[in-house]
Protein backbone atom coordinates (compact mmCIF):
# COMPACT_ATOMS: atom_id res chain seq x y z
CA UNK A 1 0.00 0.00 0.00
CA UNK A 2 1.47 3.38 -1.21
CA UNK A 3 -0.65 5.90 0.77
CA UNK A 4 1.59 8.47 2.40
CA UNK A 5 4.81 6.87 1.17
CA UNK A 6 7.57 8.98 -0.05
CA UNK A 7 11.09 7.99 -1.48
CA UNK A 8 14.35 7.78 0.46
CA UNK A 9 17.57 6.70 0.66
CA UNK A 10 18.48 3.52 2.46
CA UNK A 11 22.31 2.61 2.31
CA UNK A 12 22.85 -1.58 3.26
CA UNK A 13 26.10 -2.63 4.19
CA UNK A 14 27.90 -5.86 3.12
CA UNK A 15 29.73 -7.92 5.78
CA UNK A 16 32.75 -6.51 7.45
CA UNK A 17 35.89 -8.47 6.97
CA UNK A 18 39.64 -8.45 8.27
CA UNK A 19 43.00 -8.14 6.44
CA UNK A 20 46.03 -8.94 8.05
CA UNK A 21 44.68 -8.81 11.54
CA UNK A 22 42.83 -5.84 11.07
CA UNK A 23 38.88 -4.71 10.20
CA UNK A 24 39.02 -3.71 6.55
CA UNK A 25 35.96 -0.69 5.69
CA UNK A 26 32.36 -2.54 4.43
CA UNK A 27 31.35 -1.45 1.51
CA UNK A 28 27.47 -0.01 1.12
CA UNK A 29 25.06 0.27 -1.26
CA UNK A 30 22.41 3.24 -1.96
CA UNK A 31 19.23 2.15 -2.78
CA UNK A 32 15.85 4.35 -3.33
CA UNK A 33 13.03 2.74 -1.49
CA UNK A 34 9.70 3.85 -0.34
CA UNK A 35 8.56 4.31 3.03
CA UNK A 36 5.94 6.16 5.10
CA UNK A 37 8.62 7.90 7.91
CA UNK A 38 7.10 9.42 10.78
CA UNK A 39 8.31 10.72 14.17
CA UNK A 40 8.72 8.30 17.29
CA UNK A 41 5.63 8.55 20.18
CA UNK A 42 6.37 7.70 23.61
CA UNK A 43 4.85 4.20 22.93
CA UNK A 44 7.91 3.52 20.81
CA UNK A 45 10.54 4.68 22.95
CA UNK A 46 9.80 2.51 25.59
CA UNK A 47 10.67 -0.76 22.49
CA UNK A 48 13.97 1.42 22.20
CA UNK A 49 16.88 0.48 24.32
CA UNK A 50 17.15 2.96 27.65
CA UNK A 51 20.22 4.46 26.27
CA UNK A 52 19.21 5.41 23.23
CA UNK A 53 15.98 6.79 24.18
CA UNK A 54 17.22 9.97 24.62
CA UNK A 55 18.05 10.25 20.94
CA UNK A 56 16.55 11.94 18.23
CA UNK A 57 14.25 8.85 16.63
CA UNK A 58 11.73 7.93 13.81
CA UNK A 59 10.09 5.01 12.92
CA UNK A 60 8.96 3.74 9.18
CA UNK A 61 6.26 1.68 7.51
CA UNK A 62 7.33 -0.59 4.75
CA UNK A 63 6.93 -3.50 2.42
CA UNK A 64 10.14 -4.94 3.48
CA UNK A 65 12.63 -5.53 6.27
CA UNK A 66 15.22 -3.49 7.35
CA UNK A 67 18.34 -5.36 8.64
CA UNK A 68 19.72 -4.16 11.72
CA UNK A 69 23.05 -5.18 13.10
CA UNK A 70 24.20 -8.14 13.40
CA UNK A 71 28.04 -8.64 15.56
CA UNK A 72 28.54 -12.70 14.26
CA UNK A 73 27.92 -12.06 10.82
CA UNK A 74 29.50 -8.64 11.42
CA UNK A 75 27.14 -6.76 9.11
CA UNK A 76 26.12 -2.95 10.39
CA UNK A 77 22.34 -2.18 10.40
CA UNK A 78 20.93 -0.40 7.66
CA UNK A 79 20.57 3.49 8.07
CA UNK A 80 17.90 6.12 6.60
CA UNK A 81 18.82 9.34 5.27
CA UNK A 82 16.13 11.63 6.43
CA UNK A 83 15.94 15.31 6.55
CA UNK A 84 19.58 15.77 5.78
CA UNK A 85 20.44 13.28 9.07
CA UNK A 86 21.66 9.34 9.19
CA UNK A 87 19.65 7.31 11.08
CA UNK A 88 20.22 3.76 12.15
CA UNK A 89 17.91 0.83 12.31
CA UNK A 90 17.47 -0.46 15.90
CA UNK A 91 14.25 -2.55 15.30
CA UNK A 92 12.39 -4.28 12.66
CA UNK A 93 9.23 -5.86 12.86
CA UNK A 94 6.22 -7.63 10.67
CA UNK A 95 2.92 -6.68 11.80
CA UNK A 96 0.70 -9.53 10.14
CA UNK A 97 -2.41 -8.60 11.68
CA UNK A 98 -3.83 -6.66 9.02
CA UNK A 99 -4.95 -7.61 5.36
CA UNK A 100 -2.45 -5.02 4.67
CA UNK A 101 0.76 -6.79 6.43
CA UNK A 102 3.84 -4.36 6.46
CA UNK A 103 7.30 -4.08 8.30
CA UNK A 104 7.77 -0.94 11.11
CA UNK A 105 11.53 -0.16 11.50
CA UNK A 106 12.77 2.15 14.73
CA UNK A 107 15.80 4.26 13.95
CA UNK A 108 18.10 6.32 16.26
CA UNK A 109 19.82 9.18 14.81
CA UNK A 110 23.36 8.60 14.13
CA UNK A 111 25.59 10.52 16.31
CA UNK A 112 28.30 12.99 15.23
CA UNK A 113 30.74 10.73 16.74
CA UNK A 114 29.47 8.28 14.69
CA UNK A 115 28.39 10.12 11.46
CA UNK A 116 31.61 9.22 9.43
CA UNK A 117 28.72 8.61 6.45
CA UNK A 118 28.67 10.57 3.26
CA UNK A 119 25.36 12.07 2.08
CA UNK A 120 24.22 9.97 -0.58
CA UNK A 121 24.89 10.59 -3.93
CA UNK A 122 24.04 8.35 -7.02
CA UNK A 123 21.16 5.99 -6.05
CA UNK A 124 19.87 2.66 -7.06
CA UNK A 125 16.08 1.85 -7.45
CA UNK A 126 15.52 -0.81 -5.00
Amino acid sequence: MNIFKRNYTLRRFSQQSTKMGYAVVASYKDETVSLNVQPTVSADLKSLPEGDRASKSIKSYGDFPVTTVDVRKGIRADRLYYAGEWYECVGSFYYEHTPLGHWKSLYVRVSEADDSDEPPTEVTAK
